[in-house]
């Protein structure tokens, strides 16, 4: 809370995700949701009546209206560089989806503006804070595993975007990898303090998709560590969504459950799978600590921050130039 009292806030896009932000932050005490804004006004109005809200349908309308403490920006990524600006200019806390904006420009921009501001400024990224990501992590470090020496992920799904924005490269800024891939290196980086170098990107594309559908990259990090990123909306999802091998042992992450292998024992330590709404709650209490204590830059947090965000377009825009499909030239030279 700042001063005590509660964070008010918009939420910007209640689509399918700001439906869900609208839905937490309702009932979070850190948070006072005082407007929803969409350029759909019906969607807008509905959302408003059912959250008890101010509605509106352009964001410089409700900038000049409503004091803002925060705001929650859930739209296309074309539409993020302007929202995040403005949010920045007026010093307005943002916690912004994933990717973070169109390109590695508009990063170095925004990262620029959030200099310059006193809002924090964060991106979602929600896998940092499910509680076996968390688990694993700390198994990590306290050498269960033994030295790790390789991370795969696997995000996959069968999903139909050939009607909708995500396939509309204008509008998302890429496919599968531009959708899926900021999860995935922020996974890598959560695990691994590094990015990793890409030594190869392929892509695969449905009939008729504008946009990459599957998308497998190939990473090095130091300490000899491997790495594999498997994304697509053409295939079945796994069990597991990550698996970490150690030298002693494994993890595996899945959405139902995980679990721990260690040495030679067929013992299996099973623990918790995904939580989805556990994990955007704790990220939303993180954000609020990280107003309240007047971190701007999110270092006293596990937010990720404006650097570390900006890092993660230029690692997409590596994978793109690393792609072996010529059909995807123009993705690649963007």
């Amino acid at each position: 809370m700042i001063a005590g009292k509660k964070i008010k806030c918009a939420i910007i896009g209640v689509g399918h995700i700001g439906r869900l932000y609208a839905e937490l932050v309702a009932e979070n005490a850190n948070f006072d949701l005082i407007a929803v804004c969409d350029i759909n006004l019906a969607v807008a109005e509905e959302m408003a009546v059912l959250h008890n809200c101010m509605h509106y349908q352009a964001f410089s309308v409700l900038v000049e209206r409503e004091l803002l403490d925060a705001v929650f920006i859930c739209v296309p990524p074309v539409f993020h560089m302007e929202l995040v600006a403005s949010c920045l200019r007026h010093n307005i806390n943002v916690l912004c989806e994933k990717p973070l904006v169109m390109n590695s420009a508009e990063g170095m921009e925004l990262l620029r503006l959030s200099h310059l501001s006193s809002a924090v400024f964060a991106l979602s990224t929600k896998f940092r804070y499910v509680p076996s990501v968390t688990k694993a992590k700390k198994y990590i470090e306290d050498g269960v595993i033994g030295r790790v020496i390789s991370i795969d992920i696997n995000f996959s799904s069968i999903a139909d975007f050939s009607s909708r924005w995500y396939s509309n490269i204008d509008v998302s800024g890429g496919g599968v990898l531009f959708d899926n891939g900021t999860h995935a290196i922020d996974l890598m980086h959560y695990f691994l303090d590094e990015v990793g170098v890409i030594d190869f990107c392929e892509f695969e594309r449905q009939d008729g998709l504008g946009v990459e559908s599957t998308a497998t990259v190939k990473l090095q990090f130091s300490r000899a560590i491997k790495g594999k990123i498997s994304l697509s909306w053409s295939k079945a999802g796994l069990p597991f969504y990550l698996t970490i091998q150690g030298e002693k042992g494994c993890i595996h992450l899945g959405w139902k459950k995980s679990r721990l292998l260690v040495g030679q024992s067929d013992d299996v330590i099973e623990f918790d799978g995904y939580d989805k709404n556990e994990a955007f709650t704790s990220m939303l209490d993180d954000f609020a600590e990280t107003i309240k204590h007047g971190a701007s830059k999110c270092g006293a947090s596990q937010m990720v921050s404006t650097l570390v965000a900006t890092s993660y377009m230029d690692w997409l825009e590596c994978a793109y130039r690393k792609a072996s499909d010529r059909e995807f030239s123009a993705l690649c030279n963007r």
